[in-house]
């Protein structure tokens, strides 16, 4: 039998996880208290991280150091003065659950309780402005590409949209039908 040093209990030694130690008066937690304490950190971990989305959420807005600053405080993008306070923030998004990011679900207004929400990386990807590109745009850049035998650049120009984008899509890189990433087979040298 051994004594747990957090509940106080005296437990079988299968109750304890096993720890190679020479020194045999060691006292350990047993399974259940460590379980609680992982649970415990586990808790703490996902409100750091919830702080952590906070604060990307008002460096966005309020800091033009910020590197998207020009996509969310330049361009009009607000908190609501409720969210000031990271406990009111944290009463209404709740903690922010594992691989989720903040979303607002209509990008014309700021950042508030009725716009917000946690989503998933992958799907806050396929929202993004960036992305967003209609299938006869993207049927015609490949057409300009493949057979008309035009630049990155031209097409870029011609459809209003970055370069990058267009180097995205023509370098087997581009969106189903339902605006998913996926790749994609095309022929480039096709004349």
């Amino acid at each position: 039998m051994k004594r747990c040093i957090t509940c106080n209990r005296n437990l079988h030694y299968m109750c304890f996880y096993s720890k190679r130690t020479s020194n045999p008066h060691i006292h350990l937690e047993c399974k259940a208290c460590k379980r609680e304490k992982r649970k415990r950190q586990k808790s703490i971990s996902n409100r750091e991280y919830t702080k952590r989305s906070w604060y990307a959420m008002r460096g966005r807005c309020h800091s033009k150091s910020s590197g998207n600053y020009q996509y969310y405080g330049g361009n009009g993008v607000e908190i609501d003065s409720r969210w000031d306070d990271f406990d009111n923030f944290l009463k209404d998004m709740g903690e922010r659950p594992d691989n989720h990011v903040l979303d607002r679900i209509d990008a014309e207004q700021g950042y508030g309780p009725g716009n917000c929400r946690w989503i998933t990386q992958a799907h806050n990807i396929r929202r993004k402005r960036c992305v967003k590109m209609s299938n006869g745009k993207r049927r015609l850049a490949k057409w300009y590409y493949g057979f008309a035998g035009m630049s990155h650049s031209w097409i870029a120009q011609e459809l209003g949209v970055s370069r990058k984008t267009i180097s995205f899509l023509l370098n087997w890189q581009t969106w189903s039908e339902e605006g998913e990433a996926r790749r994609e087979v095309y022929a480039r040298d096709v004349r």
